[in-house]
């Protein structure tokens, strides 16, 4: 930008977006892995790869207001699409290498909550997180009792 208020021709201006984009780019893969790094010392079970969908796919919800999720496979995840609606996420079917599942939740709206809410429970059949602003919150439907805080917004940087 600032090339082209002092005169810069184009291929001067293209040489400053590229290197700005460079070093953008560079820094927000450092702070990744920074954050993944931490995240495996607390025990997390996702791959890098794994790690950075979900990542993505958080700070979309977050930034969008509206759900975000996807089949969790043993080394990818598989996101799922949009609703008509726009507020709302349409499971694909379950591809048979699934080992669980992850939706966000948003805190938009006045029938927000952050946890696993009854529908989610009901319809769980695999291991089940809920990533929401604060928390991130664990299912099992194998196993009695309600969900619990996986990890907190202290040690789970999404």
């Amino acid at each position: 930008m600032g090339t082209a208020l002092y005169g810069g021709d184009a291929k001067d201006i293209a040489r400053g977006a590229l290197y700005g984009g460079a070093v953008a780019w560079s820094g927000y893969q450092i702070q990744k892995g920074v954050a993944y790094q931490n995240y495996k010392k607390t025990g997390g079970p996702f791959t890098y790869k794994q790690y950075n969908k979900v990542s993505v796919a958080s700070q979309r919800s977050f930034a969008r207001g509206k759900e975000f999720g996807g089949w969790i496979l043993d080394d990818d995840i598989q996101m799922w699409t949009e609703r008509a609606d726009g507020n709302s996420i349409q499971p694909s079917p379950r591809p048979s290498n699934t080992i669980g599942e992850f939706h966000t939740h948003p805190n938009w709206g006045g029938n927000w909550v952050e946890m696993h809410c009854p529908p989610d429970q009901r319809y769980a059949i695999d291991p089940s997180y809920v990533i929401g602003r604060q928390n991130v919150w664990f299912y099992n439907p194998n196993n009695s009792g309600p969900p619990t805080i996986q990890y907190s917004s202290m040690n789970f940087n999404v």
